[in-house]
């Protein structure tokens, strides 16, 4: 069994793998980083007594928003039946179901796959009924479909303890949803497993899609790296009759333009990417030059700069004019002062100065309609 690092079929890496066979598993990344500082403060808080998680120092330390977001992860695994169950017996949720690292082994005990689910609640007993209870928090603002991922940690859940049932939830905090989905033994390992089969099919090839940009072989990926002519020729569904974009007028065919337009376009980001590290790193590119761009220099703070700039004659008003405000910010503001939730701060300054909130010019964003496994 072991103990250290992420199996080559990490239960995180089931749900682009899905999708592209050849999927392979970047490293950590600053949305990654504040992901997981989340999920150690939310740990802390399910280990303090209940009703005591606001105590937890870093909770405290973090915006209102954040703490918002926080509680709303904390409470979609405390009101759960289970949750209560334990919290009834322990007094809170012990650490050994938080942060849980999950094995499924084979007949001999090798390591099939592992990995760490954020909280796992068995059945307290025979008498308590016999299913697994999962929680995995989730902080981008994607309503990705992660029960690939969930699948596995299921399957590894239900062989510790020889149940043939999970519950399962996926809770959205920045997004402030919760996906539910009840799992049989059956139907959870025939998907991983599935899975798994493809991506050691030695005939396997990448597929593009959305999890692109996660994947750590995206530079050398033949399906990327192909122009958008030889990438549309190798897919029938991308065959479009034009690349000319104004000349497009059925809406199927744009569909498909737009698809192989943001796939090059992740593909174009990371190459960008990758090129300001060769050049920061020492690399000179043939036909390029580094050229610095000014930094955007911000004064935080608002008040010790106002108290300067009063000492020396300035008028307010004209300090004031310099000065932004996002209805957002003020939004945040009112929530932290007067402990107010989220919506209701927005009602509070809607009230107050809704007269002299200017909105900028509304647009849309096409978002891909993820297919659900």
């Amino acid at each position: 069994m072991s103990n250290v690092g992420h199996h080559e079929f990490a239960p995180s890496s089931l749900v682009p793998r899905y999708y592209c066979a050849c999927f392979k598993p970047g490293g950590s990344s600053e949305y990654a980083d504040e992901g997981t500082r989340k999920h150690a403060i939310l740990a802390k808080m399910l280990s303090l007594p209940a009703g005591c998680q606001t105590e937890e120092e870093g909770y405290k330390e973090e915006t209102a928003a954040v703490r918002e977001e926080l509680d709303f992860c904390y409470d979609a695994v405390m009101e759960s039946a289970r949750a209560k169950k334990h919290v009834e017996r322990y007094g809170n949720l012990p650490s050994r179901f938080v942060e849980q690292r999950l094995y499924l082994q084979d007949d001999n005990f090798n390591d099939i796959l592992f990995g760490t689910l954020d909280v796992f609640l068995p059945p307290l007993d025979a008498d308590d009924d016999q299913f697994v209870d999962l929680t995995d928090w989730k902080f981008g603002n994607e309503l990705h479909d992660y029960r690939a991922q969930l699948f596995a940690y299921a399957i590894c859940a239900m062989q510790r303890t020889g149940t043939q049932e999970a519950r399962i939830r996926v809770v959205y905090g920045a997004r402030k949803h919760v996906a539910q989905f009840i799992v049989s033994w059956a139907e959870a390992s025939q998907l991983v497993f599935g899975i798994i089969r493809k991506c050691q099919d030695p005939g396997r090839s990448a597929i593009p899609n959305e999890y692109c940009t996660w994947c750590d072989g995206k530079l050398e990926c033949p399906a990327l790296t192909s122009l958008a002519l030889k990438v549309a020729a190798e897919r029938e569904d991308w065959d479009i009759s034009t690349f000319h974009s104004s000349e497009i007028t059925e809406p199927e065919e744009m569909a498909k333009a737009l698809t192989l337009a943001k796939l090059l376009k992740k593909w174009i980001d990371a190459v960008e990417h990758h090129a300001k590290e060769m050049v920061l790193g020492g690399t000179d590119l043939p036909g390029f030059k580094a050229q610095k761009s000014g930094s955007k220099r911000t004064i935080p703070d608002i008040v010790a700069a106002f108290t300067e700039c009063n000492l020396v004659g300035l008028d307010p008003a004209l300090f004031v004019s310099g000065c932004s405000l996002s209805a957002a910010k003020l939004e945040a503001i009112f929530s932290e002062a007067e402990g107010l939730s989220k919506a209701k701060a927005k009602v509070r300054v809607e009230e107050l100065v809704g007269n002299l909130i200017v909105h900028g010019k509304e647009g849309i964003s096409l978002r891909a309609i993820s297919q659900k496994v």
